[in-house]
């Protein structure tokens, strides 16, 4: 049971290294924030429309004229089965369902591949091909039709490269240095792209900037490491408007060799925190290598699968600060606590001396967490979002059958 808690401790650490916060001091966990004087149903309220104007914020990036001809460069490269489209076709995907360094892996793809992608591609009207028409060392160039409507390839996306002195490891290919790209319609910029990257000579990196700006949206990525801290940043904005944001921080000894032989006490601290517009989580602990050794204490010899979970979950409580709070008026209309989940389910059972199969009731327990509101109550977070969201799931599933249009119509 102690692996399989260090497994979710793990987890949680690492996956909270893709969350965000706002803006000065975000990484404080001892600030203490007032709840809301809003109601619960009011506070719900409040979500609920974040909610619907995150939606439509996210709704007018794919409208911009740079996703258009994005989406239209994805149409024409699935219809052009020549490998080298693959990487740019790559980025293109990224840039539409997950940007957070979409150059990266769209020149990781690139130097993964057996055959170098570098070169100038032009789409051929009379075939319905990329045709290469120029050879470029680290350099990409792509002409194409902006959308279905276009005659010409008024569209021209560049990308170039620039190797750092760090080899991959087991590899003769070196770690990308920097990376810029932009894409052009008719002779206008509707995207620019930047990427930066320093390394230990051990691969592990220092510091990652990467940067998109899409029409009114700029896309934010970053990563950097000093061995004693960890952070990790993304952020969409609109007009300088946060719509997303993630950012965490993970202390201790954070080189190759403490993780590997002295996992469980090079971690001393994390912070995690997610915005979505005027709604945060955060979350972490200053404690985490006390807390791990609690965790390893405990004595699982003796006591019965509840028992050591509940004996986890307050330890977890002990020393594991989570509240949700709105970012407009810094009040919070929940603190975030782990409990122990208790599910009956049933188990086939052969039986030898008749050659059939029994069924037998069993308990599983499981952590979880749940949101103690302001009133005092608690609930668990899908109990939360089953009444007062109504609008929203009708702004969402709107938006989903826009996009399903507009997909089938290119």
């Amino acid at each position: 049971m102690k692996k399989n808690l260090l497994f979710v401790l793990s987890g949680i650490v690492f996956t909270f290294l893709l969350s965000a916060c706002d803006d000065k001091n975000s990484n404080d966990l001892d600030e203490n924030l007032a709840f809301s004087k809003l109601s619960v149903e009011e506070q719900k309220q409040k979500i609920e429309q974040n909610g619907i104007d995150m939606a439509n914020a996210m709704d007018g990036m794919s409208d911009t004229k740079a996703m258009q001809a994005i989406m239209h460069f994805n149409m024409l490269n699935e219809e052009d089965d020549v490998y080298y489209s693959n990487s740019i076709s790559y980025f293109a995907k990224s840039v539409s369902k997950k940007p957070e360094f979409a150059l990266q892996k769209a020149i990781k793809k690139s130097l993964s591949d057996d055959e170098s992608e570098w070169g100038e591609f032009t789409y051929d009207f009379s075939t319905g091909e990329f045709k290469k028409t120029a050879n470029y060392t680290n350099k990409i160039v792509y002409k194409f039709p902006a959308d279905s409507l276009s005659t010409t390839n008024n569209a021209v996306f560049t990308l170039n490269y620039t190797e750092s002195d760090v080899l991959m490891p087991d590899s003769e290919t070196y770690f990308p240095a920097s990376i810029v790209c932009s894409l052009a319609i008719n002779g206008k910029a509707v995207l620019s792209g930047s990427f930066t990257a320093s390394y230990k000579n051990d691969y592990t990196p220092t510091s990652v900037k990467e940067t998109l700006i899409i029409d009114n949206y700029s896309v934010l990525s970053s990563i950097s490491n000093d061995t004693k801290k960890l952070t990790q940043s993304f952020e969409i904005k609109k007009d300088n408007k946060t719509i997303i944001k993630n950012e965490s921080e993970l202390q201790g000894k954070l080189t190759i060799d403490d993780a590997q032989n002295n996992p469980n006490e090079s971690l001393e601290s994390f912070v995690v925190s997610m915005q979505l517009m005027n709604i945060a989580i955060k979350g972490g602990s200053t404690k985490l290598s006390d807390l791990i050794s609690e965790i390893n204490s405990i004595d699982d010899e003796t006591l019965s699968e509840q028992q050591y979970m509940e004996q986890e979950a307050a330890i977890l409580n002990k020393y594991m600060v989570c509240y949700a709070y709105f970012t407009d008026d810094k009040t919070k209309f929940a603190d975030v606590e782990f409990y122990v989940i208790e599910n009956e389910t049933t188990e086939p059972v052969f039986n030898w001396e008749t050659y059939e199969y029994t069924y037998e009731t069993v308990m599983e327990y499981e952590l979880a967490p749940r949101l103690v509101l302001s009133d005092g109550s608690k609930m668990s977070i899908e109990e939360y979002f089953e009444t007062g969201f109504d609008d929203l799931a009708d702004e969402i599933e709107d938006l989903l059958n826009s996009l399903k249009t507009e997909i089938s119509s290119n």
